[in-house]
């Protein structure tokens, strides 16, 4: 795509730059939608790791974007961190504790779980 193209799509960089880690975030979240109480553990977190290691295989600039945003202190996405991904993040590690509770799986720190993945 061209830069007039660019420019004419999203007005701006800042624009842009906010649409790619945006992109990437929605798209890491959706990978997590098969992690729910009644789902095989194993299966859901196998899908889980997959989704995510494929999706950064397929888009490595987008993840590379990503990652020095937030290595970076996000500002640019600091909002959808603390409202969307916050969220997300707090409903799926309420699931694996009560994997840990049931005795489906070791004791983890269940926030620091989807961190590490």
């Amino acid at each position: 795509m061209s830069k007039a193209n660019l420019h004419y799509y999203f007005g701006s960089k800042e624009v842009l730059y906010l649409e790619v880690l945006a992109r990437i975030l929605n798209d890491c979240l959706v990978s997590t939608h098969g992690i729910t109480e009644d789902a095989d553990l194993c299966t859901a977190l196998e899908q889980y790791i997959r989704a995510k290691v494929e999706l950064s295989a397929q888009r490595p600039d987008g993840f590379k974007v990503f990652a020095n945003e937030l290595l970076h202190g996000a500002p640019v996405v600091k909002e959808l961190l603390a409202t969307e991904l916050r969220r997300l993040v707090q409903e799926k590690s309420a699931v694996v504790q009560a994997w840990v509770d049931a005795g489906r799986m070791a004791p983890v720190d269940t926030v620091h779980l989807f961190f590490t993945i």
